[in-house]
């Protein structure tokens, strides 16, 4: 069976402005702008991990939809959060992450709904810190959407966009989130999809910004029994203009880059990711985003 291959784009958006309705229009630009420059670039992308989307309601999804659609030629797109919008009673700016995908391309198909939420902290890197701040880092709702793709029967794969958290409220005032701390929420979050992807026997693919360098990742195996995990990152040798830098100007590493989950055994499906770029953009549209936007390439193929 020949190997379906596509392309994703990942974006962390950046929602600052003055005037509400011109920073979303602005924003929704940019974002059509990426996958316009994408596309000429013969990578057209056939689904959007977005992180940082300020604007997410219904009515401003349908208008960033019909930009895309209208950008991509035909009426083809559609929007998911989480579980597919409902599943998780949070309001509409506790939902930062989205999915985006072309249903020319994959068909989306239920699945049993596992749970991807909890922090245990296994590490008791929490122990001491205050109440508030312990429930803050408790959960993972909000930080994610996904779906299950499938482009032909029995190759269906879990695509999600995930953005890790980085401060912490308490007593009025914002705090980093410690290095340690966000390296394990990763390592819980990438456990809890694979789980999931051990139940239903479909690779998973996780892009966005995870808010923590990708090195400590990479440092050990990820990978039990049941599951292994690997960390792809863009080549050192495209050092981003803008987010290899924090508000000091000093080196923070990579923090944008993908996670492919493969289950052990049986599944059907076998995920290759190919590369990851970033994608060059001109400063106008660059700036509409907090970091340098991602290209990752991929193919699914029907394990032997």
């Amino acid at each position: 069976m020949a190997q379906h291959s596509g392309s994703i784009l990942c974006l962390n958006c950046l929602s600052f402005g003055t005037n509400p309705n011109t920073t979303r229009a602005d924003e929704h630009k940019a974002i059509v702008d990426a996958f316009t420059c994408a596309k000429a670039g013969n990578h057209e992308p056939t689904a959007i991990c977005l992180q940082d989307y300020e604007w997410n309601t219904e009515r401003c999804l349908a208008e960033l939809l019909a930009d895309i659609n209208k950008a991509h030629g035909s009426d083809t797109w559609k929007a998911v959060r989480q579980w597919g919008n409902q599943d998780v009673d949070l309001g509409d700016d506790k939902r930062d992450a989205v999915v985006l995908y072309d249903t020319s391309v994959y068909t989306e198909k239920d699945m049993e709904r596992h749970s991807i939420g909890k922090f245990y902290d296994s590490e008791h890197l929490l122990a001491g810190m205050h109440a508030d701040i312990k429930q803050q880092l408790s959960s993972f709702d909000g930080r994610w959407a996904g779906a299950v793709l499938q482009v032909a029967e029995g190759r269906k794969f879990f695509l999600l966009s995930y953005h890790g958290k980085k401060i912490v409220h308490s007593n009025g005032e914002g705090h980093p989130i410690q290095t340690a701390v966000k390296t394990s929420m990763a390592k819980e979050f990438i456990g809890h999809v694979a789980n999931v992807c051990v139940n239903d026997g479909s690779p998973a693919l996780i892009a966005g910004c995870w808010n923590t360098n990708s090195e400590p990742l990479r440092a050990t195996p990820l990978e039990d029994s049941e599951w292994s995990a690997s960390v792809h990152v863009y080549p050192e040798t495209e050092a981003p203009r803008r987010s290899s830098l924090d508000a000091k100007g000093m080196p923070k590493g990579r923090v944008d880059y993908s996670v492919a989950v493969h289950p052990k055994g049986s599944a059907c499906t076998d995920l290759i990711v190919n590369e990851v770029h970033l994608l060059p953009l001109d400063k106008e549209i660059a700036h509409n985003f907090q970091h340098d936007p991602l290209l990752i390439t991929y193919g699914l193929a029907q394990k032997a």
